[in-house]
């Protein structure tokens, strides 16, 4: 599982299906969660000083495929706007990567595809849990880590940050 795939069940209410944070507050949490992946696994790296470009910028080092189309999309993207600041990469990361995510846990049976009527009216679209052993274990490390204090996993680091 790549981290935004536990990114968005943590931000998704397990019973109702809503957001618990605001759309462009989740999509760009969801596009941070593939950034860290790509640096994580060393595709890309912010450049320091004396490298090619301006020191912060993203560059891209190894643009091979990672095995996971959405990190190959979001790595291709990140080549695309060429070298700027994470936090300007993060939009291009961020279109389509929600749509994307909730196919993929929905086919994984994580999270179900619910279309309903607001007031009978308004049509809404929510993802509840199917299967919420997985969020309940993230959860449940991370409380661990947050709370308790226990030295989180590189993976729990990541998903804090």
């Amino acid at each position: 599982m790549i981290l935004a795939e536990d990114v968005l069940p943590l931000l998704i209410d397990d019973a109702s299906g809503k957001p618990v944070v605001d759309t462009t507050r989740l999509d760009l949490a969801l596009a941070g969660g593939m950034l860290l992946d790509l640096a994580t696994s060393g595709r890309v790296d912010v450049a320091g000083p004396g490298q090619q470009v301006k020191a912060g910028r993203l560059l891209v080092c190894d643009d091979r495929s990672t095995d996971d189309s959405l990190l190959d999309e979001a790595l291709r993207r990140v080549g695309a706007v060429g070298p700027r600041k994470p936090e300007k990469v993060l939009p291009a990361l961020a279109k389509g990567l929600r749509k994307d995510l909730l196919l993929r846990l929905i086919a994984q049976g994580i999270l179900r595809d619910q279309r309903r009527r607001t007031l009978g009216i308004f049509p809404t679209h929510v993802w509840p849990a199917v299967d919420a052993n997985h969020q309940r274990q993230v959860r449940a490390g991370l409380r661990d880590v947050l709370v308790v204090g226990r030295s989180p996993t590189p993976r729990e680091a990541a998903l804090v940050s």
